[in-house]
């Protein structure tokens, strides 16, 4: 999962992916890329690929406010402002507030009790855009704060929890040649996730994870003519995790403090247009202490006709553990920090 092309994808765990720092009016568009997106953007990336676009600044300087209303206390307001500072210079700020009490669901005994299953989610955006001297400047900054009851989700409890997220980034994109462009790229993601298994006894069981992602970037883009393209990259990336957890009113370490870099290059080579096009990628991974990951990827297609398109692709795969595989552990999980990556060939 991308946030306007950067990776969003956190350290701790899988199912914190679409933690995205802004709401759902702040969303523009969502491209989806199905089949091998590996070598441009991990090695996770075989089934595909879901870049989320956050909103522009307007062409005018205008705004927007508004509010829903519901039962079980569902409410929400939203409001954005778009400025245009100049015809090179446009900024856009938005807020936005949800929350609802949850709906009861029915018991065994043929009742009906509150579902533990409250929310209030809180998110706030701003983008400044300059497209003039030195190419397109891009910068984003974005925080969401969510908290909802998790009743079943990880085990028959009345749990609660609790996540933060916020992000930066910014990217200069400028055309160097009649065939090149280039995109230096720099991002920043912090995600807290506190988690508490009896929110009527937060002493018991709770787990407070702090996870902070890193990186810089260097994209080429290059027309090699006759419907030909090259896409370049080189990216180092910084993840690191401190993790503890409060036991029968004792905190200690949960998953505890680890960190790991990444030193990342990948190529893609492109033909686009008319019937017959096809792709070839690589990516190579390299870290501090281990054996170096390289993927690849090959497709192609033909339109034998305007209702019949043959494809075809084949690629080798990886996933990196996440820190929860490697050192979470409670009554019903054990971390392995041992695991390797897992492995695998698509086609």
């Amino acid at each position: 999962v991308l946030l306007n092309g950067f990776d969003v994808g956190d350290p701790q765990t899988g199912h914190h992916l679409m933690n995205l720092p802004l709401g759902q009016h702040d969303v523009a568009r969502m491209e989806v890329l199905p089949g091998h997106g590996s070598p441009l953007y991990g090695g996770s990336a075989f089934g595909g690929t879901v870049n989320v676009l956050s909103r522009r600044p307007g062409d005018f300087t205008g705004g927007e406010v508004g509010a829903l209303g519901g039962g079980n206390g569902t409410w929400g307001a939203w409001a954005n402002l778009d400025v245009r500072l100049g015809q090179k210079t446009g900024l856009r700020l938005s807020d936005e507030h949800f929350q609802t009490d949850g709906y009861d669901v029915y018991q065994e005994d043929g009742t009906e009790a509150w579902g533990g299953n409250d929310a209030e989610v809180r998110s706030r955006t701003g983008r400044l855009v300059y497209d003039g001297t030195g190419g397109e400047w891009d910068f984003f900054a974005g925080y969401a704060d969510r908290e909802y009851g998790a009743l079943d989700y990880y085990a028959p409890y009345p749990s609660q929890e609790r996540t933060r997220s916020l992000f930066v980034s910014a990217l200069n994109r400028r055309r160097v040649s009649d065939r090149w462009t280039l995109e230096p790229r720099v991002y920043y993601r912090q995600h807290r996730d506190e988690f508490v298994l009896f929110r009527d006894d937060p002493d018991a069981y709770t787990n407070d994870h702090l996870t902070d992602k890193g990186g810089v970037e260097l994209r080429g883009i290059a027309d090699l003519g006759n419907r030909h393209d090259l896409a370049m990259s080189v990216e180092g990336v910084h993840e690191e995790i401190d993790s503890q957890g409060l036991r029968g009113g004792v905190w200690g370490e949960a998953l505890g403090h680890h960190l790991r870099k990444r030193l990342s290059g990948s190529f893609e080579v492109d033909r686009n247009g008319n019937r017959f096009r096809w792709q070839l990628g690589g990516r190579g991974d390299f870290r501090p202490d281990e054996v170096p990951y390289f993927t690849g990827t090959g497709a192609l297609s033909y339109a034998t006709s305007d209702l019949l398109t043959l494809r075809a692709s084949a690629g080798n795969v990886y996933r990196l553990p996440t820190f929860t595989d490697l050192y979470y552990e409670d009554p019903a999980n054990v971390g392995n920090p041992d695991l390797d990556p897992e492995k695998a060939w698509t086609w």
